[in-house]
């Protein structure tokens, strides 16, 4: 009897212990969370860290979650301060959360001048440099791509040169009209291709209506806002940037030999009950081994295109002035080569491009009232291109069979048909 009232009771005593666990590991507690002037706040996000437990703030400030002692609990919301405090067991918390001062007091270029973060109420996204410089493309067009929300970028060429995105603000605006955004380089409405991105202080896009008033109708399908960057009062300050880039292609389609391409050829035409293009002996004929120029195996994209390719960047800046005279100076060079093959003519047959930039800004102090400021800044291309289109040749490549003609006989004579046509032109 004795003993199984002992049994009984270490049963209770454990059942006991284990609510208590539960209750210790499971607790809920309520909060209320205000701001700086002790108003609720609405939509405060709060999770413990770490996991994924988390609740929000409803419309009186309150909220309730689960949590377990020494859980770190953090409060965040849009343009305050991130709270993080350490939960004790209590069962009701108070919070207070405290404006983010920095992120207010930044500021961000408008239509009309400068306004802090804290004022803007039009919807206006700005980047730097930095987001600007993370591609090593010539085409500013191409950084922006996934670098500002709101902003949808189409690239659809990656041909030297000709390797303009379209770009849209919030989607296309207009089916018939004009939907490129108005861009303005320092006020003035310019093309932003051939910017150098060490040159640009500041990048800015105006997307709504509230944003983009100020330029009526030009502004209809957005605004990109560009700065360049200006001297300060400091010592000369100098940067040099170097940067390298090989480039392959994505993706290049795959051709059958000769060979393959006869036997399939034949099949075909047996099974329309057509006669053979080429006898079993003939086709032999085009294995290893044979007289190329009678009997030709032209792989066309390995005989024409490089493997890779690759592209170079040099930057030099000089950034300085004094409280009266202020400068920035800035130059920079860049070439991007093609994929075509060089054959060592007198000529340079690949498609390249080059690059040259230059930037001057001077802003001089000729009263205490007046600023005069001297802005010089140009650029110049030198491009370089086959006499035949590149989309022709690369059609020609795709159509022209193996079979049909080498790209160079064995004398040096470029190859040739008699009857030259879509599928029997030397793309070479």
């Amino acid at each position: 009897m004795n003993k199984i009232l002992k049994v009984t009771c270490f049963i209770l005593f454990a059942l006991l212990a284990g609510i208590n666990t539960i209750y210790a590991q499971g607790q809920s507690p309520t909060g209320l969370v205000v701001d700086e002037n002790g108003q609720p706040m609405i939509g405060v996000q709060i999770k413990i860290e770490g996991t994924t437990v988390g609740a929000i703030t409803d419309v009186d400030g309150n909220f309730t979650i689960k949590a377990t002692k020494g859980n770190i609990l953090i409060f965040s919301y849009v343009g305050y301060e991130q709270q993080k405090i350490t939960y004790k067991g209590e069962k009701v918390l108070a919070i207070k959360m405290l404006p983010s001062t920095e992120m207010l007091e930044d500021v961000v270029v408008i239509g009309y001048g400068k306004q802090k973060k804290n004022s803007v109420v039009s919807s206006i996204n700005a980047i730097g440099p930095k987001e600007l410089s993370v591609s090593s493309s010539r085409n500013m067009t191409n950084n922006l791509a996934g670098q500002v929300p709101g902003l949808i970028a189409v690239q659809r060429s990656g041909e030297p040169g000709y390797d303009n995105a379209d770009f849209w603000i919030r989607g296309q605006s207009s089916f018939k009209g004009g939907t490129n955004p108005l861009v303005l380089v320092d006020g003035v409405p310019r093309q932003m291709q051939d910017i150098e991105a060490d040159e640009i202080e500041s990048f800015t896009l105006l997307k709504d209506a509230a944003a983009t008033a100020v330029y009526g109708a030009e502004g209809a399908n957005g605004v990109i806002l560009i700065t360049s960057k200006r001297g300060n009062s400091q010592k000369p300050k100098i940067s040099f940037r170097a940067e390298g880039t090989i480039l392959e292609p994505t993706r290049l389609p795959t051709f059958m030999n000769s060979v393959e391409t006869l036997n399939l050829y034949n099949e075909a035409l047996n099974n329309e009950g057509t006669a053979s293009i080429r006898t079993d002996e003939e086709i032999a004929q085009y294995g290893p081994g044979a007289d190329r120029d009678l009997y030709p195996d032209t792989d066309w994209l390995g005989t024409m295109l490089r493997n890779h390719t690759y592209n170079m960047r040099y930057t030099l800046n000089v950034r300085g002035g004094t409280e009266r005279a202020r400068y920035f100076v800035s130059g920079a060079f860049y070439q991007e080569n093609g994929i075509f093959k060089d054959f060592g003519n007198d000529y340079d047959n690949n498609i390249g491009l080059k690059r040259y930039n230059l930037r001057s800004n001077i802003d001089f102090d000729a009263t205490k009232t007046t600023t005069v400021k001297v802005d010089l800044s140009g650029q110049y291309l030198q491009t370089n291109y086959p006499g035949t289109g590149t989309s022709t040749i690369f059609t020609t490549m795709c159509r022209t069979p193996s079979y049909i003609m080498p790209a160079v006989y064995s004398d040096g004579t470029i190859a040739g048909h008699p009857r030259p046509s879509g599928n029997r032109s030397n793309p070479y």
